[in-house]
């Protein structure tokens, strides 16, 4: 039972630290003097969610009060934590200078304010901080939300300038966009657990596979894959079995940058630990794959010469 615990709390915390992974980035440049940048796992989400601009303004009342401790010869570091505390310290100072021909433009010290939420992150950056007060953040902001595009499977990055209160993209930028309709190559990995035997057993995935696709929907992916499965035998000793994939996945949607798939999957142990598989063993699975990245793999494993066929089951996340 002890075992059992241990590998559940590894992957619930695999899976934790994936559910709280930052995708989204949202970059707005305010009078070519403040830099507003909202961090979040999906954009989306702002659409729905008022709390940002209640905190904005929150953050300019407060701000409207302490300008006066702050240090305009240095650059600093303030800290809001809504409800709760705003701290002011100095941060590392840099001297950036911008090349024009040959002459040099000192852009000065760079001031930056950190506003702790729970689940966005919102960073302000500037020459002079105590200015901010009369900045239109939260206008600024809420234009942006009603430019904001439709929202893709892949995370991205949009940059937007606010000028006189008047509100444009500048650019759109995708870690990986299937819209573009080329093929891509990606590297992946992954964290598992299994049902082999009546155990359950814990892994790590590294996957290289090539996407086709056709105006902008993921048609096919073959790939190749290392799974290292690790489970623990009498005086806790760890195993680690090492399996080598090869497979394809096909594009169950017809809608871009939705990524739901399914495949077929051959696997054969190339390192073999404890007693949990035979020499030899291959294994046979059929993937099913979300647009969330979450995966599922009914398998059927083959060992002693393929004599033995017992079944299997896999559940994890891709990131």
């Amino acid at each position: 039972m002890k075992k059992l615990v241990i590998l559940c709390y590894l992957f619930l915390q695999s899976i934790g630290i994936h559910a709280q992974h930052i995708k989204d980035t949202v970059v707005i440049f305010i009078d070519n003097e403040l830099e507003l940048l909202i961090a979040i796992d999906d954009y989306d989400h702002l659409r729905e969610n008022d709390q940002v601009s209640s905190i904005l303004n929150q953050f300019q009342t407060y701000m409207s009060n302490i300008t006066n401790q702050l240090n305009p010869d240095f650059a600093e570091l303030i800290t809001y934590y809504p409800d709760s505390s705003i701290s002011v310290q100095p941060r590392e100072q840099k001297n950036i200078f911008l090349i024009k021909g040959e002459k040099l433009k000192n852009t000065g010290k760079r001031d930056k304010a950190v506003i702790k939420l729970e689940k966005i992150s919102i960073t302000l950056t500037s020459n002079d901080l105590s200015t901010i007060e009369n900045k239109p953040l939260t206008s600024c902001f809420e234009k942006m939300l009603l430019l904001l595009p439709e929202k893709s499977r892949m995370s991205r990055k949009l940059y937007y300038q606010c000028q006189d209160e008047e509100l444009s993209i500048i650019e759109d930028k995708s870690k990986i966009n299937y819209a573009t309709g080329g093929d891509i190559l990606e590297i992946n990995a992954g964290v598992g657990a299994s049902v082999v035997k009546n155990q359950l057993v814990g892994d790590f995935t590294f996957t290289l596979g090539l996407g086709f696709n056709k105006k902008g929907v993921l048609r096919s992916k073959p790939y190749a894959s290392i799974n290292l499965m690790y489970d623990f035998s009498e005086g806790n000793k760890m195993n680690i079995n090492t399996f080598l994939n090869i497979g394809h996945n096909w594009g169950l949607s017809k809608k871009i940058d939705e990524a739901a798939l399914i495949g077929l999957e051959l696997g054969y142990l190339i390192s073999r630990n404890g007693d949990l598989f035979e020499e030899n063993t291959f294994r046979f699975g059929i993937n099913y794959v979300l647009p969330s990245g979450f995966d599922i793999s009914p398998q059927v494993y083959m060992g002693d010469e393929f004599k033995r066929f017992y079944p299997g089951i896999r559940m994890g996340f891709t990131f």
